[in-house]
């Protein structure tokens, strides 16, 4: 069997999922990724962090871009499309850290990051 890298480790397990693979790397370490990302960044060669994230990344602006180009937006109107998702992307990274913590993250003490690592070490 030809090795494969994620980066520059090595995959010694792939897990396929509906609409994910999960990679078991050489360090014992575990990535999952979509199967479209699993095209694009699981390869022949080792590959360092910046090659691993141009792998990652050329991809989904190549996706962007020809949404732009479906859509036939303005090029003055780029800048505010892009704060738009920004906005949104960290609305809900708000909203799900929230949830996950049980509270406002303003509010967070360090007893519920001790609640939090408990619950991780007991679901292991």
């Amino acid at each position: 069997m030809k090795t494969k890298y994620y980066g520059d480790k090595i995959v010694s397990l792939e897990e396929e999922g509906k609409n994910s693979v999960k990679l078991t790397l050489d360090d014992h370490s575990v990535e999952e990724v979509s199967k479209k990302m699993y095209a694009n960044v699981v390869t022949d060669e080792p590959a360092d962090l910046t090659k691993l994230r141009d792998l990652r990344v050329q991809p989904v602006v190549e996706d962007v871009l020809k949404v732009f180009l479906d859509w036939d937006i303005k090029t003055s109107e780029v800048e505010y499309v892009q704060a738009l998702v920004i906005q949104s992307l960290n609305e809900n990274m708000k909203e799900a850290d929230e949830f996950l913590w049980k509270k406002e993250l303003d509010q967070k003490k360090i007893s519920d990051i001790d609640r939090v690592l408990k619950e991780k070490d007991g679901a292991k």
